[in-house]
């Protein structure tokens, strides 16, 4: 049935990859010392003789060193790259990528589901019903069919002797497949990118293979940011939630409870990362589709340079982690939602190089707060003699 809906209907496909790589996708489950976790890796691969991104329009580098280079017509790169569901024949003998999860007994429909739910937290006036509703129909039985610019479980390429790692912090009603195509445009450009699914409650949905379900937990209503709010020095706000309001735990309290738990499983990542790189990690379902005779990825992860990324509560997980790992040699922050953090990290140095890309409408709801934090950055960067640019 979704595969007729997807038949039906005119939806957007994810834009291609802007790389000299094919993509390779694989969702994991790594469990070790009592720690487990779900996560997509994204990695680069040969490029099939007759793929479809092999024939896409050349990236601006690589149309500015090959004046032969053209791209299609639009007309076809139109109905080939964004409107379209089918693949040729050895794509799918290649097996492209679903982009909702199916694996380790949860389905597409329970993560549509799982989106419905955390629609709720963006839109209280409506009804929970209606969001899981439009969940199981639209993302369920439409978006179920929508497969991404990948191929699933294939042999990373050769062509690379050290890959650089990328871990990527989904942000709240996330989960591992929600910034594929940001993952997959690196991946093709020779990172191998680790998107993990936190546990924490803060991803629309997590599945183990135990069965363990967590699902989006919502924050204490009405925690917005008062009128007057009592402010500390550089305009941190410990929590923003009234004197009077009757809630067991602050908002503020809440997620930096949940940021604590997202920093350990990032650190956990980097661990079973650096094992794998090292030859040392025997976990379950590492690739299993993939690495049948050994760990072909042993000594060919660089670790001396790896980096993090994230959106949002993603972006203020890697920041944090950052601050406590030194492991993490440079990250990339989207919209960054730097509430959660704890004072002394608010007014600390950077320990490593770290790029703000913000929109300037992403934080509505608590206005000015995560600049404020960021300029706090800014002065304690300047005075230990950082670079500021």
């Amino acid at each position: 049935l979704p595969q007729v809906a997807a038949e039906l209907c005119i939806m957007p496909d994810m834009p291609p990859p802007s790389g000299r790589f094919d993509v390779g996708q694989s969702d994991c489950f790594w469990k070790k010392e009592g720690r487990a976790i779900v996560l997509r890796v994204f990695y680069p691969i040969d490029k099939s003789m007759r793929s479809s991104s092999s024939s896409l329009p050349p990236s601006p580098s690589a149309a500015s060193q090959s004046s032969s280079s053209s791209p299609r017509t639009a007309p076809d790169s139109l109905a080939r790259n964004f409107f379209s569901l089918k693949w040729t024949a050895e794509e799918e003998e290649r097996k492209r990528a679903e982009w909702l999860p199916s694996t380790f007994g949860a389905n597409c429909p329970s993560y549509a589901e799982g989106y419905g739910n955390a629609m709720y937290n963006l839109m209280p006036w409506m009804p929970p019903e209606v969001c899981k509703t439009i969940g199981k129909v639209w993302f369920g039985l439409v978006l179920s069919g929508v497969r991404m610019p990948t191929f699933a479980d294939q042999l990373p390429t050769a062509a690379i002797d050290k890959f650089v790692p990328i871990i990527y912090s989904h942000g709240l009603g996330g989960n591992r497949s929600c910034y594929s195509s940001v993952c997959i445009d690196l991946a093709s450009h020779g990172f191998v990118v680790f998107a993990l699914e936190h546990s924490d409650g803060s991803a629309s949905l997590n599945v183990l293979p135990d069965k363990t379900v967590t699902e989006y937990k919502f924050a204490p209503r009405r925690a917005y940011l008062p009128v007057s709010p009592n402010r500390i020095k550089k305009g941190f706000t410990p929590s923003l939630v009234p004197e009077d309001q009757k809630q067991p735990v602050s908002q503020y309290e809440f997620r930096h409870g949940q940021l604590e738990q997202r920093v350990e499983e990032v650190r956990f990542v980097a661990d079973v990362v650096q094992a794998i790189s090292e030859g040392k990690f025997e976990g379950e379902d590492w690739l299993p589709s993939v690495i049948k005779n050994g760990n072909i990825f042993a000594h060919r992860i660089d670790m001396s340079r790896l980096g993090g990324m994230g959106h949002s509560f993603g972006a203020c997980t890697i920041l944090k982690t950052s601050v406590v790992d030194a492991r993490f040699k440079a990250c990339v922050l989207h919209d960054s939602w730097l509430f959660p953090l704890d004072e002394v990290t608010a007014h600390s140095a950077l320990t490593c190089p770290t790029l703000f890309l913000n929109s300037s409408t992403f934080d509505n709801i608590w206005p000015s707060e995560g600049v404020k934090v960021q300029k706090s950055f800014v002065e304690a960067a300047k005075e230990s003699g950082g670079d500021v640019y």
